[in-house]
């Protein structure tokens, strides 16, 4: 039992007191079974008990029982494999039949009045256990809130942005001549897994000769291998979907070139569990959670599915409808749908896919060439007093392929798309450089647009850095690996942001906390503040050095 931990010890107890009760209630049938005077009317009180209609410490109903059942004997031996409770009461329901069986036998013996005491000391000890039990479950309620509270603490402590790498499987075909080196597997500075990455690069010195250069080091929280599965991928952020189910705003995305595996990672539907992407997994547990009978709270689950089209918004549960795709929305206004099982939910985003916007391009015979943004709004009601508590929200981002449309040479209206495509990644980047600083957020395109309900300073976002493992595309694997470790730079600010909240006397977890001082971007020279200035004291304005929107800083 040493493996358990404390709840599961408590949860074993209450178990055992259960079956504690069931057992005197077989006792207490048992007895009843075996004398035939007053059978008819202790037969009522005996379902009832059964039934859960009735309160063993309903002393003036029993007690009128007592005194005029008869026996040679109260006591009883009950066997680990005697007949069930519910098949006991349905033999008083005969008494008939029970008289012939124990009518004769009991005619001669002599009848002998019930010890009442017995019977009094099982209501003692039930009384007993049932204080105890009542005991343990406020004890496992409060253990279960301290459990929620130092599990939000740590996720705030970690950060308000999760940088996780996946490197797609190779084809079985694939030389390992053709796959990248990505160094050894050195543990991360955040978690017990695979977290920096050093792949080798060469370079030709002055006489022309290749030799080696520095390595390239890129830092996450955590890097997935071509072996690991999606139920790696999941098991490791499913915290987080637990923490949308308690009333938190959750953003997660797939950011990767065209072919590196975004759609896999995150829709993939496969013929077995193991095969699932996050969202499927995200459903199976979110209704997991809703359906706990134990539960103090009752859930609700609505979803909305927007797709950003060249700059432009639909509602894919609209279009799944009607069957047409030519009415755009305004961002956030696409229709919620109330989920009522998790059947009917896999089924609504599998119709929903299949309008969404693909063409094939060199990478990809069937590219998604938009983003598709699937909200999940969670409301969340006392079942105690059916007091309203916060809803948690937890947005998937399926986003499309990042572009290079003079190497893959796209043309025409696919070529557009590329572009407009990069530009909303862009927006993208610069929204978690901005959670990541605790700095206003520039709403400059239609995909951020339709992510800002999800955004507040308490919002948790994860980013899935999607690589190909194959040398050919080396240097696409690069910028993207770039893109991210610009956001785990931004990672560390919010830690830090985090931290200062917590040491504060006057700080709480998941407050917003902004430095007095703009916070220099990993990607810009001289800083990255918003504005022209940060007020710092009464009537002072910081000096220009430390207002980059005025500097030509990198962009």
């Amino acid at each position: 039992m040493d493996h358990l931990t404390e709840e599961e010890r408590l949860e074993a107890r209450v178990k055992n007191l259960e079956k504690i009760a069931l057992i005197t209630f077989e006792s207490l049938i048992t007895a009843f079974n075996t004398v035939p005077i007053e059978l008819r009317r202790a037969k009522s009180l005996v379902i009832e008990i059964l039934e859960g209609n009735q309160s063993l410490r309903d002393h003036d109903r029993i007690s009128t029982h007592e005194g005029s059942i008869k026996s040679t004997s109260v006591s009883a031996n009950i066997n680990n494999d005697a007949q069930s409770s519910t098949e006991i009461g349905h033999n008083i329901l005969d008494p008939e039949d029970t008289n012939q069986n124990v009518g004769s036998s009991y005619q001669e013996e002599s009848p002998t009045l019930v010890d009442t005491s017995v019977l009094e000391e099982v209501q003692a000890q039930l009384d007993d256990e049932t204080d105890v039990a009542n005991q343990l479950r406020e004890l496992l309620k409060e253990e279960r809130r301290r459990s929620q509270l130092l599990a939000t603490a740590l996720r705030d402590i970690q950060g308000n942005i999760r940088v996780l790498c996946r490197i797609r499987p190779p084809g079985e075909d694939i030389p390992t001549e053709d796959l990248v080196d990505f160094g050894p597997q050195e543990r991360g500075d955040f978690s017990q897994y695979w977290g920096k990455m050093a792949i080798p690069t060469t370079k030709k010195n002055v006489a022309g000769t290749i030799v080696p250069d520095k390595p390239r080091e890129y830092h996450f929280e955590r890097v997935f291998s071509p072996s690991d599965t999606n139920e790696d991928v999941f098991n490791h952020i499913s915290d987080l979907i637990e923490s949308s189910m308690e009333g938190q705003r959750i953003v997660m995305f797939a950011y990767g070139q065209t072919g590196s595996g975004k759609t896999y990672t995150l829709s993939h539907n496969g013929l077995s569990d193991i095969e699932n992407g996050v969202i499927p997994r995200a459903l199976g547990l979110m209704f997991k959670v809703a359906g706990n009978p134990s539960s103090e709270l009752e859930y609700s689950i609505a979803i909305s599915i927007q797709e950003v089209y060249m700059n432009q918004t639909f509602d894919l549960l609209e279009v799944a409808e009607t069957k047409q795709k030519e009415k755009r929305i305004i961002a956030n206004t696409a229709q919620k749908r109330q989920l009522q099982s998790l059947e009917e939910a896999v089924e609504l985003i599998k119709d929903a896919m299949s309008y969404r916007e693909t063409s094939r391009t060199s990478m990809n015979a069937s590219s998604s060439r938009s983003h598709m943004i699937l909200t999940f709004e969670i409301s969340r009601v006392s079942r105690e007093d059916g007091r309203k508590l916060k809803s948690g929200t937890l947005s998937i981002v399926d986003l499309a392929g990042s572009e290079r449309p003079n190497e893959m040479g796209l043309t025409g209206n696919t070529r557009q798309e590329g572009i407009i495509i990069n530009n909303s990644l862009m927006s993208l980047i610069k929204l978690i450089h901005s959670i990541g600083a605790g700095t206003n957020i520039v709403y400059d395109s239609q995909l951020v647009k339709v992510l800002r309900p999800s955004i507040v300073p308490e919002t948790k976002v994860v980013m899935f850095v999607m690589i190909s493992p194959l040398k050919k595309d080396l240097s696409v694997s690069f910028q993207t690996l770039d893109k991210g470790q610009e956001a785990s730079n931004a990672k560390m600010t919010s830690v830090g942001r985090t931290k200062s909240a917590f040491s504060s006397p006057i700080g709480q977890p998941g407050s917003s906390t902004r430095p007095n001082v703009s916070t220099p971007s990993p990607s810009s020279g001289r800083g990255t503040s918003p504005s022209r200035g940060t007020p710092s004291r009464r009537g002072t304005i910081s000096s220009r050095a430390n207002s980059p929107s005025r500097g030509r800083g990198r962009k």
